[in-house]
């Protein structure tokens, strides 16, 4: 990335699979389309009324960190995914916060 003298590698998928998720859960881009600043700035809002937002604000958080030494890896964003994953087929979402527990640790952040 010439830009900000970064090395282009697999954590730019992890930024697009950010984006893509985003879009999925919430069907619109994380990024408004007339800020070309927001994306470079990692500035995006999650809609609090989502059924998705509090299971998914770490992962994108982790996605979309604009730092890609700082951005998840691709190894854990698919632990992370593949555990809510479980706990939804497993029909274990009780507590809300226990997947959001568990995704955030899959990731390495603090619950």
């Amino acid at each position: 990335d010439l830009y900000r003298n970064k090395l282009i590698n697999e954590r730019v998928d992890v930024w697009a699979l950010g984006c893509m998720l985003f879009t999925l859960a919430f069907q619109k881009h994380p990024f408004d389309a007339e800020s070309k600043l927001a994306s470079l700035n990692g500035r995006y809002l999650v809609p609090r009324d989502s059924p998705h937002a509090s299971l998914l604000t770490p992962l994108l958080a982790s996605a979309l960190e604009t730092d890609p030494d700082v951005r998840t890896d691709v190894m854990a964003l698919t632990q992370a995914v593949a555990l809510l994953y479980a706990e939804a087929q497993a029909d274990e979402l009780t507590p809300q916060v226990a997947s959001v527990a568990a995704a955030r640790e899959a990731l390495g952040k603090d619950a």
